[in-house]
């Protein structure tokens, strides 16, 4: 069954649909006019079965391919494209269905390779377990890292004077650019990760 396409101002997100699903499965459920209003489109019921057809049928597929998955060990295309997809914020059930991989099997090669953990809600103020792989205190200027603090890759910009902040924290701190938001901050080497050990997974750290 061929994918319904979307207008620009639709939302037929797999997400947004799911949330659909389940209101017109819910008590009281919700009307289909209603479920039409969710998705921003028309009042057509007979697209609007077109849509969840479509997608139950796309989700039976997936899972299908999943199965047939089940047990094999990942391939080094698969773990290279998990790190990236990751990396760059793809949620992990969009990995799982291009990969046709349960979450929990993405979910472990995470840990495996060592990737730091992303954390929606996240308070600055509260502490990140970096993975052991990403533990450092020295960076080079212009490297790539990860920003425990903000959860965000950054770039490395310069290490601070160390005779003012490794007597008084114990380790160098450095001044970084954090990627994505754009902004400068600083950040003691505790809460900054490497992430050179991916380049190991064909991973161009420049790239992510």
């Amino acid at each position: 069954m061929a994918r319904v396409k979307a207008k620009d101002y639709e939302d037929l997100s797999d997400t947004n649909i799911r949330k659909v699903i389940a209101a017109l499965n819910a008590s009281p459920a919700a009307t289909k006019k209603e479920a039409c209003e969710m998705l921003k489109i028309s009042y057509n019921t007979s697209r609007l079965n077109n849509i969840i057809e479509e997608f139950v049928a796309r989700q039976e597929n997936i899972k299908r391919l999943k199965d047939k998955k089940k047990g094999r060990p990942a391939t080094n295309d698969e773990i290279s494209y998990i790190i990236t997809e990751y990396m760059n914020g793809t949620p992990v059930y969009a990995i799982s269905d291009k990969l046709y991989r349960s979450t929990n099997f993405i979910k472990a090669i995470v840990d495996q390779v060592g990737i730091p953990q992303r954390e929606p809600g996240f308070s600055p103020l509260k502490p990140q377990l970096l993975p052991e792989s990403c533990i450092a205190e020295d960076f080079d200027n212009d490297e790539i890292a990860w920003c425990a603090q903000h959860r965000a890759k950054c770039v490395i910009k310069k290490r601070l004077d160390d005779n003012y902040y490794v007597p008084k924290y114990g380790v160098p701190c450095y001044s970084v650019y954090i990627l994505g938001d754009g902004f400068f901050s600083s950040s003691l080497a505790y809460d900054l990760g490497k992430l050179s050990h991916l380049e190991g997974y064909g991973i161009n750290l420049n790239d992510l």
